[in-house]
């Protein structure tokens, strides 16, 4: 990431040792504010003062250094979570001033470096297994954490343990030493993103041998095994035909590559950087922000509402890399992305309390949060630590706001001296905010405000004066302040409908300022399912009404309006109560909900949004107990199985009568079950925690074999009937097909749905 450090005093590493820091050949267009310089409440200071109190205050240390203090660790990239929490810390440390924490900063970064071995090793593998698989990466977030903390504090012993572990790459790897592209996973790119880490080093160190390094990791991209990302990028700009797609990899690959382009200056870094950074927003970016399903890069437009969405630590490094080229070219573009993400995908994914995380986060269905330490659990607190340096930078003359809410900047505009900045404001409930610029002295200097995209119309005044709109996306007020000096910025932060498109065509979804909004029970207690939910051609919003229990902060954000449900007995009326994505924690939940005329056509399913479960994971991750025909999943994961089975099951028993299973999609290399052992199989469960018993067999199905495609509609249906029977859960099991590739075989599932009739 772009470090929101860089710019501290460095300090010697030891006497007659004094690191030569090397100044950025291209100097950015915009400095991040200091983090100790930034002061947040409201609705996202309440979620990063959570952040400090949750996750970073009580994370397993033991748990996270233990593969170091006794090697080999419990997992292969296990080291890569204490470098992640001293990078989280040591921002929240610097924005909070939280003295225990940073004792717990301190005694983290001594208990590493005391496993380091003798030759600068910091990894979590014995010696006979180095460098395979994740060991250069658990290397890179080392680096990271040790310099986050470096710069924080100027301590000799980090910038050493990373110099060290710098010397120790520089000696392992190069175009005559070991390949690092055959050192790490996903075609090379988990090892090659250590670029960014080193770039810092090399910044820090002026040790030149450090830059060498960082371009010999480029260059082996465009080994014939390499993933070529600069070259695919600058040619094409496709990320979904870079390398294998892997989302998190291959963002922190263009983190580096900015890093790089700061030193150097190569203007073919920041291209392919941007051209990747386009084609994500254009096409891999989901309502809310996130990106990558099943943490791969799709299709364009692939964009469902179920499934692997959204990693955590994808969206992470998808702030990073928007940070990055936000301030190296001040467009804000890259801010307006990281805007949507921070409201909504980021928080979504973090629980209230701050403590835990969710991996995926589905758009239609419940959050799954985890307690357990994984690598989103390490991610996102590094998301919300970043939050506070957004909302204010500056440059040569000026400052912008980025972000709004309840704030304060106190700090140094270059060329100007000491200036603070105040906003005070109900943001995001209300679009009005007040801002105060109390320089130290009268100064003449840029004010710049980001106007959001999202914001129909805007008005600005300065001390009472109304200001002509020059800019739809940036206010700049250039003029002499003096302390006391109040602008005034009215946003349009109405509640608006978002018609769908693509794959969310007949779909409707809605949002508030920067919210993506949601049903939920959380506000609509009587609310069967927010699947259910139906809109009429964007009606009009109204206010949501008295809600027991919620806090006066999130009522504020809530929105209604005269909706339909879809019961058992047909469709009805029913006033649906929206509100912010971010804020639903365990409930149930509906981003994008059905425009009304098409609820009819839905026939309710006993086992309607229960819980779905499969044999195996695949590239494309549709619900099948949404009762929507139109989506599907495969168990497409280039392997062979000789057996596949697709589930849904219900925590309250129904009566069935009939049972269907709705084929999803066929390919050329699969996506059918093959019958020429058998028609799939139907089970179902007649007690809660019981065993599946055999029912019968899709007679209808047709007759298939493994590599012919047979003649089937997307989402056409097969059923079996059976003497009414109380059930928990149906199964279909079959034999998956290959098609023209007989190395690997997967099925696919529209809909499995139990009936009464």
């Amino acid at each position: 990431m772009i470090d929101v450090m860089f710019g501290m005093c460095v300090m010697a590493v030891a006497v007659n040792e004094v690191p030569q820091p090397v100044a950025a050949r291209v100097a950015d267009r915009l400095q991040w504010a200091s983090p100790g310089a930034v002061q947040v409440e409201g609705f996202l200071g309440r979620r990063v003062e959570r952040n400090r109190t949750g996750r970073l205050t009580h994370a397993p240390m033991d748990e996270m250094l233990d593969g170091f203090r006794h090697r080999p660790g419990n997992h292969a990239w296990i080291g890569e979570h204490i470098g992640k929490w001293l990078h989280a810390a040591v921002l929240t440390w610097q924005y909070s001033g939280d003295e225990k924490l940073k004792s717990r900063i301190d005694q983290a970064v001594r208990d590493l470096l005391a496993t380091q071995k003798e030759d600068g090793y910091l990894g979590t593998y014995e010696d006979k297994d180095r460098w395979t698989s994740w060991d250069v990466w658990v290397h890179k977030y080392n680096l990271i954490g040790l310099m986050a903390y470096y710069r924080a504090t100027g301590d000799p012993a980090a910038l050493r343990g990373a110099g060290r572990v710098g010397d120790l790459l520089v000696d392992t790897f190069g175009a005559d030493k070991r390949d690092i592209i055959e050192s790490g996973t996903h075609k090379g790119m988990a090892a090659t993103s250590v670029l960014e880490p080193m770039v810092l080093l090399y910044r820090a160190t002026g040790d030149e041998r450090f830059l060498a390094f960082c371009k010999y990791l480029v260059e082996s991209w465009d080994q014939p095994h390499g993933p070529k990302v600069l070259s695919s990028l600058l040619a094409h700009g496709k990320v979904n035909r870079t390398a294998n797609r892997k989302a998190y990899e291959m963002m922190s690959n263009l983190v580096g590559l900015c890093e790089l382009y700061r030193v150097v200056g190569d203007a073919r870094f920041l291209e392919a950087a941007c051209n990747g950074w386009d084609d994500i927003e254009a096409n891999q970016v989901f309502i809310t922000g996130g990106t990558s399903l099943g943490e791969h890069f799709q299709p364009d437009g692939h964009l469902p509402d179920t499934g692997a969405i959204a990693e955590t630590c994808a969206n992470v490094t998808w702030m990073q890399l928007s940070m990055a080229l936000f301030a190296l070219t001040g467009e804000t573009k890259y801010a307006d992305a990281v805007e949507r993400l921070i409201y909504n995908h980021l928080l979504g994914a973090q629980a209230e309390d701050g403590h835990d995380w969710c991996y995926f986060t589905e758009l239609v269905g419940a959050k799954k949060f985890t307690q357990n330490v994984n690598c989103c659990h390490s991610s996102g607190p590094r998301g919300v630590a970043m939050i506070p340096t957004f909302f204010y930078s500056t440059a040569s003359g000026g400052a912008r706001i980025n972000l709004y809410g309840p704030s304060r900047f106190k700090g140094e505009i270059p060329g100007v001296g000491p200036v603070e900045i105040r906003q005070q404001t109900q943001y995001p409930s209300d679009g009005r905010i007040a801002i105060e610029v109390l320089p130290d002295k009268p100064a003449s200097f840029r004010l710049e405000l980001r106007i959001p995209p999202w914001s129909r119309n805007y008005r600005l005044a300065v001390n009472g004066e109304p200001i002509e709109r020059k800019s739809e996306n940036l206010a700049v007020l250039e003029r002499q302040w003096r302390s006391g000096d109040r602008v005034s910025l009215d946003l349009d932060v109405a509640p608006r409908w978002i018609r769908g498109c693509g794959e969310h065509e007949g779909k409707m979804a809605a949002a508030k300022g920067p919210l993506v909004l949601c049903a939920s029970p959380r506000w609509n207690p009587t609310l069967p399912s927010p699947r259910l939910i139906g809109v009429t051609d964007a009606p009009t919003f109204e206010p949501a009404g008295e809600i027991a229990g919620l806090a006066d902060e999130e009522k504020g954000l809530l929105a209604a309006f005269a909706g339909k449900v879809l019961t058992s007995e047909g469709v009805r009326d029913m006033r649906v109560v929206l509100g912010p994505f971010a804020c639903v924690q365990k409930e149930k939940v509906a981003v994008w909900m059905r425009e009304a005329q098409l609820l009819p056509k839905t026939e309710l399913s006993l086992t309607f949004d229960g819980e779905e479960g499969w044999s195996r994971g695949g590239g494309i991750e549709g619900s099948i107990a949404d009762g929507d025909p139109t989506t599907h999943r495969v168990t497409q994961n280039g392997r062979l199985r000789e057996e596949d089975w697709w589930q849904v099951t219900v925590s309250e028993p129904v009566e069935a009568r009939r049972i269907v299973f709705r084929h999803g999609q066929t390919s050329d290399d699969g996506g059918w079950f093959d019958t020429s052992a058998g028609k799939p199989e139907v089970f179902i469960l007649t007690e809660k925690d019981g065993q599946w018993k055999p029912v019968g067999r899709l007679e209808t199905y047709p007759q298939t074999t493994a590599d012919k495609p047979p003649r089937l509609e997307n989402g056409q249906p097969f059923e079996l009937v059976i003497p009414p029977t109380r059930i928990y859960g149906v199964r279909v099991v079959g034999k998956p097909a290959c098609g023209d590739k007989p190395r690997e075989t997967f099925s696919s599932c529209a809909e499995l749905a139990a009936f009464d009739r």
